[in-house]
């Protein structure tokens, strides 16, 4: 069988990083639904518990999609469901287009948007990172960060957008602009195969930890195990904190005193510190180890949210803007560490359906943070209880982040 040298696969596999990384730009949108949310309360009249509860299911359906996703690229092809996954997106932003009440909003924007893109994220991750073996943590942390973009970039031009052709124009015109760039992209990037000749592995900072898990474990035999099992609670929190802040980031900012194009801007810098902070923690991973990487961005959400409480109560718009830095760094925390434990504890043979089943946590967490952040809102008129609450999450993350290595 004819094979392909490693330095012929070097600049095939750095082609298919890029292609990746338009890819995750553009798989990033559902990060920007705090944009929507403002010229969608003042159309519908909704009230913010019911616009958190549409970014919930959203979260979680992400988190269904990937699972999904990871289980039937194993059967029929990464690239397939790629695109299958883009179409359901598109149809999801139509859908939501047209809604006059909560439940087409749910069922377009939750449901069908939430599914495609996590159904196409899984694909995608399980597509590129395999031609990475000697450098996981750097290759999925460049992904990552693109997806963490996608909001800073849509930022610049969510408000003139939406003015121009109003909150169900914007749907419309994203849903099918992304999704052709998706599927233009997945025409040019291809699975490892046997004929490939990649880097050989190198050890994950996760080695050098207390003990390790066996490799290539998969579905019931992981998920039993007490380390999974910490550190998906752990990963529960985190993205709690998470998608709670970039679900309501342009509200809590109109709040202090933005505008509301100021507001889309900090969004985006709060997803793009997310991102950046994805490639940080990605090399922090390779180099040092998962534990480090878990306690800075539980102490960070801390951090972070303590600023933040300081900034409502002072109405500090500086204040809130350096909150929103080290919290969205805090939440690029936890992709890289979700891939480097999956690879490192449980193998590659199963990893696309391993990340899947670890993405689960985001399940919970989508009710846990967004739509609970909306009823403390609704009860409170603040989101300085917001604050409050992100702080008691951090708190028990970081606790959580002490026992992830035990076996």
């Amino acid at each position: 069988m004819e094979t392909s040298t490693t330095d012929n696969i070097s600049g095939k596999r750095w082609r298919y990083e890029v292609l990746g990384g338009i890819m995750m730009l553009a798989l990033g949108i559902i990060y920007g639904w705090s944009n929507f949310v403002v010229p969608i309360q003042q159309e519908m009249g909704w009230g913010s518990d019911q616009l958190a509860l549409v970014y919930s299911v959203t979260t979680s359906m992400h988190c269904v999609g990937s699972l999904f996703g990871g289980w039937l690229a194993k059967r029929t092809g990464g690239r397939k469901v790629l695109v299958g996954g883009m179409i359901i997106m598109c149809l999801g932003f139509v859908l939501a287009s047209t809604a006059t009440v909560i439940p087409v909003m749910i069922a377009g924007y939750g449901f069908l948007v939430g599914a495609g893109a996590g159904m196409s994220y899984n694909a995608l991750l399980g597509i590129i990172i395999p031609w990475f073996p000697d450098k996981k943590g750097f290759a999925s942390g460049v992904l990552f960060m693109c997806f963490g973009f996608c909001s800073m970039l849509f930022g610049t031009y969510a408000v003139p957008l939406i003015s121009s052709f109003g909150w169900r124009g914007a749907f419309r015109i994203v849903g099918i602009g992304y999704a052709a760039v998706v599927i233009i992209c997945a025409m040019f990037i291809h699975p490892v195969t046997e004929k490939d000749v990649l880097p050989a592995p190198v050890s994950l900072g996760a080695a050098k930890e207390t003990k390790i898990e066996p490799l290539n474990v998969t579905g019931w035999n992981m998920i039993k195990r007490p380390s999974f099992i910490t550190f998906f609670l752990w990963g529960a929190f985190m993205c709690s904190c998470g998608l709670l802040m970039i679900g309501h980031a342009s509200p809590i900012a109109q709040e202090v005193g933005f505008s509301a194009a100021s507001a889309a801007i900090l969004t985006g810098v709060l997803t793009g510190f997310n991102g950046l902070g994805r490639v940080i923690f990605g090399q922090l991973c390779d180099k040092k180890g998962n534990s480090l990487v878990m306690a800075i961005g539980s102490g960070c959400f801390i951090i972070g949210s303590l600023m933040l409480y300081i900034s409502i109560s002072q109405s500090n718009l500086i204040l809130m803007v350096a909150a929103f830095v080290i919290m969205g760094f805090a939440y690029g925390s936890i992709t890289p560490t979700t891939t480097s434990v999956m690879a490192g504890f449980y193998g590659m043979e199963f990893y696309a359906l391993n990340v899947g089943i670890a993405n689960i946590n985001v399940f919970p967490a989508s009710f846990g943070g967004p739509y609970v952040s909306g009823i403390l809102v609704q009860n409170s008129g603040s989101y300085a209880s917001t604050a409050i609450f992100v702080c008691a999450l951090g708190v028990l993350a970081l606790i959580l982040s002490r026992f992830v290595r035990k076996p």
